[in-house]
């Protein structure tokens, strides 16, 4: 199943690259941006059209936290056709805001008796703060106000608070995404994915300075490949919508987080997925230092994929006999010098005649690929192959030739 999977994802590498280039399109007959389908288009008659507009990189601003929400707000009006308005409430939008107006992510946390109750609630459940750390601060603050009847109250208050919070399941760490802006989108892309409606917990909590946003996120995991498709897909929409980068920006990242991890490592799609969610973590846990346009160029790539084998095993533990761990990194069995007669996949190692990528081989050693040649030939049609009980290196087919037959 893993193999047949990868083999899916690779007919899919042209469409994403599609998306990527897209955008570079001009024409003078029709809109650009939206083709003419937008609500409210006039490219026609003035050449203006909100998909390639202010709104944009008015999100853009809101999101990188240089406009206060109060003054401006998220707005996917024109940008987006109707069906896919509904993949984020105005709940959701409000919480996105609230996280872009509070510190970054990645940025220490502090509070003192001036902070509202409600902004240290959304900091513990975002992970900047742990609990505890709360505790012991609200213990200092106690320490240092003893005389002002009316902070003992608020932070007596406070202490209440967190001390019910941590009942809460979201607060235990049970799969619940310390969330930044990247993932909170994308966790919300997933789990409407899943269910075709937001389950994606977004609660409001009104404190002085105005109503704040405590939210949390679950980025789901899928065993099928369509659903990591349409994710990443979506992911690709809503991240040029919302302002995070253009689709030629997103969808390198998607090519070289996601599409390299299979075609370059041999992994199976659900690595490849936690790659892509433990680099969107990076960036927002280094703030200002790393971007999706970058980040595959600055981190050092193999922890992140030892770290993404790591929660692939967690989330599907049958990978483990795939996937097994040893001391030195990925260790997995030896090839046994059998392979799998008939399988849809022939075996790339057999064929260039070199060692056995461990990801190619069941538990017992055998490889999952079928032994035969896969060179082009012209007598079998559109994609046709030879299927020669011999290595294309040493193909003598007659028929063979440089390019696959369309």
């Amino acid at each position: 199943t893993i193999t047949s999977s990868i083999t899916r994802s690779s007919r899919l590498l042209p469409f994403f690259l599609f998306l990527g280039c897209i955008s570079q399109i001009n024409a003078v007959d029709h809109c650009p941006g939206c083709y003419g389908n937008m609500p409210g288009c006039q490219w026609t008659v003035d050449g203006a059209c909100a998909s390639m507009g202010n709104t944009v990189a008015v999100n853009a601003t809101i999101l990188a936290g240089l406009a206060l929400a109060a003054t401006k707000k998220i707005s996917l009006k024109g940008l987006l056709l109707g069906k896919y308005l509904k993949v984020f409430t105005g709940a959701a939008i409000r919480a996105l805001e609230g996280l872009a107006a509070n510190a970054d992510t990645g940025k220490a946390f502090d509070f003192d008796v001036t902070t509202p109750n409600a902004v240290v609630i959304s900091a513990i459940r975002t992970r900047r703060i742990e609990a505890e750390d709360a505790v012991g601060r609200v213990a200092e603050l106690m320490d240092t106000h003893a005389a002002s009847a009316d902070n003992i109250s608020k932070l007596k208050l406070l202490l209440t608070l967190i001390k019910t919070s941590k009942k809460v399941e979201s607060f235990d760490g049970s799969g619940e995404h310390p969330v930044g802006r990247i993932t909170f989108i994308f966790g919300t892309i997933t789990n409407w994915v899943k269910s075709e409606g937001i389950i994606s917990r977004v609660s409001m909590a009104v404190g002085e300075g105005g109503t704040r946003s405590m939210f949390s996120t679950v980025i789901v995991r899928f065993d099928e490949w369509a659903h990591v498709a349409e994710s990443l897909n979506l992911f690709v929409m809503y991240a040029y919508v919302f302002g995070l980068g253009a689709p030629t920006t997103i969808t390198g990242f998607i090519q070289s987080a996601f599409y390299d991890t299979m075609r370059y490592h041999s992994y199976p799609f659900q690595v490849a997925f936690e790659v892509v969610i433990n680099l969107m973590v990076k960036v927002e846990e280094l703030a200002g230092s790393l971007q999706l346009a970058t980040v595959c160029d600055v981190v050092h790539l193999n922890s992140v994929y030892a770290e993404a084998i790591t929660s692939a095993i967690f989330f599907f533990p049958k990978l483990e006999a795939v996937l097994r761990k040893g001391s030195a990194g990925v260790v997995k069995c030896e090839y046994n010098g059998k392979f799998t007669k008939g399988a849809e996949r022939v075996c790339p190692a057999y064929n260039l005649n070199i060692a056995h990528n461990p990801s190619l081989l069941k538990q017992d050693g055998t490889c999952m690929c079928d032994h035969i040649c896969n060179k082009w030939v012209s007598n079998k049609g559109p994609g046709g192959k030879c299927g020669g009980a011999h290595r294309r290196v040493d193909c003598d087919n007659p028929f063979k030739v440089e390019e696959e037959q369309k």
